[in-house]
């Protein structure tokens, strides 16, 4: 692969990793470069950040008596 690289501390790397193993990536660069264009085409695609919806969702079920106003 030919181009920019990006630097990533110690800690950030070994979890990417981990999670590209458990993902049946070949390698931590793979799940991290993948990762990264699925979150950016997201961002500029005016998609939804998955937090956000669950904690819309989450502010829906408590509305109400003794929750929030």
């Amino acid at each position: 692969m030919f181009g920019r690289k990006l630097s990533v501390g110690n800690d950030l790397y070994e979890k990417l990793k981990q999670c590209s193993e458990s993902a049946g990536y070949a390698t931590a660069e793979e799940f991290a470069l993948h990762t990264l264009e699925k979150e950016v085409d997201r961002i500029l695609t005016g998609g939804e950040s998955p937090g956000r919806a669950d904690d819309e969702s989450a502010e829906k079920i408590h509305e109400g008596p003794g929750y929030i106003d």
